[in-house]
C-alpha cells in the first residue's frame, strides 16, 4: 500500500472528532484568523490537529502553541484573542443567546500569553479563568501572563479588568503602563518596572511577547502605538539590565607620558 495512504488512513481517527464539527459550520465559534508556526486544537479527548489560517474553532477546543508559535482567533461576536508562544488555552464556553450576540463568553488561561480585545457582547458576558483567578473584563484591551501555578501579570491597554483570586479580595486594574501582579496565594502588587521580582526567571519578552513586539499580530490585534510604548518605556530598560552581564569597569593605568 502507498505510504501516502497508510499516513492518511493512520490520522482518520485523530481528525474524526474535529471533522465531524466542521461538517457543521453553525458549530464553530470562531476561526483563526494568522496561524504562525505551529499552533494545535484539540476537542475532547481527540488527538492535536495543527491549525491553519482560516480554520474554524469550537467551544471546548483547546489550543497550544509551540515556543515559537502564535495563533490570532476572532470569534463571531468579533472578540479578538492572541496566543502568545508556549501558551495553552481552553474556549470553555461560548453560549450566543440571538444572532451573534454571545450571553457569555469564557476562555481558560492554562498557562503563559495572550491579548485579548471585547467584541460586541455586554462586558459582564466576559470571564477569563486562570489557574488561581477569574478576571471579568469590562470593554477591554488588555495582555496577561499565568504560570501554571497561577502567578500572573496583567497589562492594560484600554479599558478595565478586574482580577478576583479563588480566595480573596478582587482587585480592579484600569492603570495603562503599570503592571498588576498577583501571587498564586492570590496576594496582588502594582508595578512599573519588570525587575526580576516577580515571575522569577520569565522575561518581559516572554511574559508580554505582544508589548514588547507587536509585528505579529494582525491590525485588528494591535493595541495603540502610545499605550504599548509606556510598557516599553518602564520595562525594557529594567528588562536589559535584567538580562544583560554587567559590563566590566577596568582600572584606569597610569601610563607614564612619553612626550611632554
Amino acid at each position: 500500500m502507498h505510504r501516502s495512504l497508510l499516513i492518511a488512513l493512520a490520522l482518520l481517527p485523530l481528525l474524526a472528532s474535529r471533522g465531524a464539527l466542521a461538517d457543521s459550520p453553525s458549530s464553530t465559534i470562531g476561526a483563526a484568523t494568522s496561524i504562525t508556526t505551529s499552533v494545535t486544537g484539540s476537542i475532547d479527548s481527540s488527538s492535536p490537529v495543527i491549525l491553519a489560517t482560516g480554520d474554524g474553532v469550537y467551544q471546548d477546543e483547546k489550543i497550544t502553541t509551540d515556543d515559537q508559535g502564535v495563533g490570532q482567533f476572532q470569534f463571531n461576536d468579533q472578540t479578538k484573542l492572541a496566543v502568545g508562544p508556549g501558551s495553552t488555552i481552553v474556549f470553555d464556553n461560548f453560549v450566543y443567546s440571538s444572532g451573534s450576540s454571545p450571553s457569555k463568553i469564557v476562555i481558560g488561561l492554562t498557562s503563559g500569553a495572550m491579548r485579548f480585545i471585547t467584541g460586541k457582547a455586554d462586558h459582564n458576558s466576559y470571564e477569563i479563568d486562570t489557574p488561581t483567578a477569574t478576571i471579568g473584563v469590562r470593554g477591554t484591551v488588555f495582555d496577561v501572563y499565568t504560570k501554571p501555578d497561577g502567578e500572573m501579570a496583567v497589562a492594560m491597554l484600554d479599558g478595565a479588568v478586574e482580577v478576583c483570586p479563588r480566595f480573596g479580595a478582587c482587585r480592579l486594574h484600569n492603570v495603562i503602563g503599570k503592571f498588576l501582579t498577583m501571587s498564586p496565594l492570590g496576594v496582588f502588587d502594582l508595578r512599573d518596572k519588570w525587575d526580576g521580582s516577580f515571575l522569577k526567571g520569565i522575561s518581559f519578552k516572554t511574559a508580554l511577547p505582544f508589548l514588547s513586539d507587536q509585528d505579529p499580530l494582525v491590525p485588528a490585534l494591535r493595541g495603540s502605538t502610545k499605550a504599548v510604548a509606556s510598557y516599553v518605556t518602564l520595562a525594557g530598560n529594567d528588562i536589559g539590565k535584567a538580562l544583560k552581564p554587567p559590563k566590566l569597569k577596568l582600572p584606569k593605568l597610569n601610563l607614564p607620558k612619553l612626550f611632554k
